[in-house]
């Protein structure tokens, strides 16, 4: 209903997911977007009325191993056909 939310960095789209885990029952997945219709920016990032990924990763988290975060991500890749993000090492 608010839109689409995206932040300039990594480092800040990083931070959000740490509150974000701690907060939210779902898994939290991160990427890079194209945003188009309606977009208004803001001091952290932009939100858009439209937006497309590009690229994507789900986190791991105390409640979902590498293996089901690597599961996820093969589910949002056959649906949105976006390429999955390299982990951190």
């Amino acid at each position: 209903g608010c839109g689409i939310y995206a932040v300039k960095t990594r480092v800040a789209a990083l931070e959000w997911a740490d509150w974000a885990q701690s907060a939210l029952p779902n898994p939290i997945a991160l990427g890079r977007v194209q945003l188009w219709g309606r977009v208004l920016p803001h001091s952290a990032g932009y939100r858009a009325e439209i937006a497309y990924p590009y690229e994507l990763g789900v986190l791991v988290s105390e409640t979902l191993g590498v293996a089901d975060a690597r599961r996820l991500e093969r589910l949002l890749q056959a649906a949105y056909l976006v390429d999955i993000a390299e982990r951190a090492a």
